[in-house]
């Protein structure tokens, strides 16, 4: 279960990431949480039919790697179904990481990648800068 701390991290790491997209002129929307606190992405961003998915995740100051044990079942569910039957190509993950005070993006597809090797987390050097990926 979720505490009070880790929704406020949450919600502002979501806000972070929805005002960098902003910043770059889409439109973004934070989709409504169910009663538990869950939902398949957090933001939705749309600018000259350029759409994104995104989850936003945040990691505290101690790491540099985001774990794949913290991505939900319906959050793969949604990104799985958005990219094979609505062919969303811009869907993922903006991972913000506290230690570097930085946003990055790991594509949907890099997640596929990389779990398919085996891999269980990604090195936040491994990842691009979420704002110059929306340059």
């Amino acid at each position: 279960m979720i505490n009070s701390k880790q929704l406020q991290v949450g919600n502002d790491t979501e806000k972070m990431v929805k005002e960098i997209f902003k910043k770059y002129g889409y439109w973004a929307y934070n989709t409504p949480k169910s009663r538990d606190g869950s939902q398949p992405v957090d933001i939705i961003a749309i600018k000259e039919n350029i759409n994104w998915l995104i989850d936003a995740k945040h990691v505290d100051a101690r790491d540099v790697s985001f774990p794949f044990s913290r991505i939900e079942a319906n959050q793969l569910t949604c990104m799985d179904y958005a990219k094979n039957f609505s062919k969303i190509k811009n869907l993922g993950f903006a991972i913000y990481f506290e230690r570097m005070n930085i946003c990055v993006f790991m594509h949907y597809d890099k997640y596929l990648e990389l779990k398919s090797k085996g891999k269980k987390s990604v090195n936040v050097s491994e990842l691009f800068d979420l704002e110059a990926y929306l340059k």
